[in-house]
């Protein structure tokens, strides 16, 4: 292949002669020149670097040597011959390479069940290159791997090369695609203390499921996972305390021509290890932080050995290194396994580094909110020490503001000692014109509106007004919040309001204002104070209604103060995946602060946000509430709860989860108990679309009662953060309904963001 019989005869016979004037060489001749002949498509600028024989050099033998095989595992050529001419000034070398050919076509065939893109990107081998069939044998497991990455373990690929023409072959890859594997079953062999359903969920290789297995991508065998599944149950055992575990390469079982696969684990347990001494190595540490540090390890002598727990308390300390300031502190943990009494000793060795301090913040991506919005919630400070829990409890608060879509903070060391924080967010729309749709608890459609701002003129203000009415009802609500009065830690809120609701058998008009205070305890917990007056007007009431709406009618007002404690340990204002949300209110309405009712109501609320799998999250709110009056004085309706509705339980109307009056109208109560249990999974995360589904529990009760016979409804739901607004609709399934109650309920709203 490559050169024609007259040139290798010709090449031959110049080897010849050079040996002839080899033999007459010294040992101290110098070379001359160095030359190369032969190459067609590959420069000489390209050979040269492999050959380290240079003008003016001693003539070598053996250097000559090594250069022909330098030149050859270039991979570009058939041969490689040398040539020495003695000159009077010294010996000519010339090196002669018979190239290999070049590419000229290569031709798939076979490729049925993959995109062609998705095998050809993978690869090295191109059209218009010199042919190495070492790199080709490389491309060709290269798709066998593609294929069997895909579930088509059972594929076959093989290649022909056919004769030159003009120096040029055409490569054709033949390639036997077989069927898509689907994995029978996981074997387990060896595993005596850990069950291997156990073992099963920890690692990716599964048995194939009609109903999962095409929405979670299991149960065909990717052989880059097979792999990654052996360090995963070698891990298992590692954090069970089994630190001689090993696990064999898995075996793999054709069956039925390829449609089914068996894959086996062998593993080897050996014995179970505790830790014995856990040690922190640092001459510097004081005794009583040396003290703290250790007992905040998870790594506790006595314990069953557990690999996770090592890693975390590496994180552990780095963290805790950081927060006093050195940045960059190595923590290298140090095991000892002793056979004898299967203990494992552990001694994390700390190489503290510098001491750092933040020199300046640099804030960038904020084109509206001030600067200053952004700093005060900042926990890293200029010329501060330097801190972790502070740089990770900044971007937490940031996230939490609702103002950014993202938010990055990074380091960069600008001194032995100093450090610059460098602050990028990504601002998000915070204002929202919201409409509506949903049911009053007099079965009528009702509209709602909203135009909100949150970070009013980039200052953090919060200003909503909002607009409810139908046929029956109508609500008008001004609020505005001020987190950082007059630039402090004291936060303000003024609330103005109309609500004009028509019931079956009376209306009532409410109209009133609130102003509050509050301060933060910490970053995540705080207070607030309000004080509120309304005068209420009940109405238009039938000659049919209840007694007690009858006692009512007229015009009352209340005053009173609201006093709330709240914590909210959340990562995201919008789509919280870990951490609590809860709070406590006290309502007391008294004459002597300006009104005529006299009652106190408690409510106490939890929500509790846990990440399950991926972006999956789990959501969890109980909710108590409880009211009663002083002296013994009767509680307007207007202030008792009403449990049923898109709030409290779906799938129920307005309050239908409660009492019923004396003529089976919605009645309020004195007590409430709900739980709301949720898991959200993302549907097109890209596009901000997310699922429900949810389980509701809850009930109301009059005065007097209670037990644990709950209300019950499941559903599903999907929220949208679009373009043009939020979007929500819950579909709810009252699980007992009752003779005047609808068996499920949508409700749903929409609006436009700006």
């Amino acid at each position: 292949m490559g050169i024609s019989k007259k040139s290798y005869k010709l090449i031959l016979l110049l080897i010849f002669f050079s040996t002839v004037n080899l033999s007459s060489q010294s040992k101290y001749d110098v070379v001359y020149k160095v030359n190369i002949l032969g190459n067609k498509r590959i420069e000489k600028d390209a050979i040269y670097p492999y050959i380290s024989t240079k003008p003016g050099d001693i003539f070598d033998i053996n250097k000559i040597r090594k250069d022909v095989k330098n030149i050859y595992r270039m991979g570009y050529f058939e041969n490689v011959l040398v040539n020495y001419h003695k000159l009077k000034k010294g010996v000519e070398i010339t090196f002669i390479v018979v190239e290999k050919p070049y590419i000229g076509f290569i031709n798939f065939k076979g490729i049925k069940k993959l995109k062609k893109s998705k095998i050809t990107k993978e690869l090295k081998v191109k059209p218009f290159t010199v042919l190495n069939e070492e790199l080709l044998k490389k491309d060709i497991q290269k798709i066998i791997d593609i294929y069997q990455e895909n579930g088509f373990y059972n594929v076959k690929v093989k290649y022909k090369i056919s004769k030159p023409v003009h120096n040029r072959v055409t490569i054709d890859i033949i390639i036997n695609e077989g069927i898509k594997s689907k994995v029978k079953k996981v074997k387990f062999v060896g595993n005596k203390h850990i069950k291997s359903s156990k073992i099963q969920k920890h690692i990716f290789t599964r048995p194939y499921n009609f109903l999962l297995s095409w929405v979670t991508g299991t149960g065909y065998l990717k052989k880059s996972e097979l792999e990654k599944d052996v360090k995963r149950i070698e891990n298992l055992y590692y954090t069970e305390g089994y630190v001689r575990a090993k696990v064999f390469d898995p075996v793999v079982k054709i069956l039925k021509g390829g449609k089914y696969l068996t894959v086996t684990f062998k593993i080897e347990e050996g014995k179970r290890y505790k830790f014995s001494d856990i040690k922190i190595i640092d001459k510097n540490l004081d005794n009583i932080t040396r003290k703290k540090l250790l007992r905040n390890l998870q790594c506790k002598k006595g314990d069953f050995f557990n690999n996770k727990k090592i890693h975390d308390d590496i994180q552990y300390l780095t963290d805790a290194y950081g927060d006093m300031g050195y940045a960059f502190a190595d923590i290298n943990p140090i095991t000892r396994i002793n056979d004898d009494n299967l203990t494992v000793s552990v001694a994390f060795k700390v190489e503290r580094g510098n001491l750092f301090k933040f020199r300046e913040i640099h804030i960038s991506g904020n084109t509206y909110t001030r600067d200053k919005v952004i700093r005060r919630n900042l926990r890293i400070y200029e010329q501060d020490k330097y801190t972790v829990t502070g740089l990770k409890r900044s971007r937490v608060l940031l996230k939490r503001t609702g103002y950014f879509s993202e938010v990055d903070i990074t380091t960069k060391k600008v001194s032995n000692n100093e450090i610059d924080a460098n602050v990028k967010v990504k601002e998000q729309q915070t204002g929202s014109f919201t409409i509506g749709g949903g049911y009053s608890s007099s079965n009528n459609f009702i509209f709602t509106g909203s135009l909100a701002k949150n970070n009013l003129f980039g200052k953090g203000y919060n200003a909503n007004f909002y607009v409810n009415f139908s046929s029956s009802y109508s609500r008008y609500n001004i609020l505005f919040e001020d987190p950082a009065f007059l630039d402090t830690k004291i936060s303000s809120s003024y609330n103005l309001y109309s609500i004009d609701t028509e019931y079956d058998s009376y209306d009532t008009l409410s109209k009133g204002f609130s102003i509050g205070f509050g301060a933060p305890f910490n970053d995540f917990s705080g207070w607030k104070m309000q004080y509120y007056w309304e005068k209420v007007k009940v109405y238009n009431v039938s000659e049919d209604a209840a007694e007690y709406i009858k006692d009512e009618e007229g015009t009352r007002s209340s005053g009173g103060f609201v006093l709330s404690l709240s914590k909210n340990t959340t990562d995201d204002y919008y789509y919280p995946t870990k951490g609590v949300i809860q709070s406590f209110t006290l309502n007391v309405a008294n004459s002597i602060f300006g009104g005529d009712e006299n009652f106190y109501k408690l409510i106490g609320e939890s929500r509790w946000f846990k990440k399950i799998k991926n972006k999956i999250v789990f959501t969890f709110r109980l909710r108590l509430g409880y009211i009663d009056s002083f002296n013994g004085d009767e509680i307007p309706s207007w202030e008792k709860f009403y449990v049923g509705g898109v709030k409290t339980l779906r799938g129920f109307k307005f309050g239908k989860a409660g009492p019923r009056d004396e003529v089976g109208d919605v009645k309020g109560a004195d007590k409430e108990i709900i739980t709301n249990t949720e898991i959200r999974f993302p549907i097109l995360e890209e596009l901000g679309v997310r699922g429900v589904i949810f389980y509701d529990m809850g009930k109301g009760y009059d005065e007097g009662e209670f037990d644990l016979d709950l209300r019950k409804s499941v559903g599903a739901g999907i929220s949208w953060r679009s373009p043009f607004g939020p979007v929500v609709v819950y579909w709810g399934l009252n699980l007992s309904p009752k003779s005047d109650e609808k068996s499920s309920i949508f409700h749903f709203s929409m609006g436009k963001t700006f």
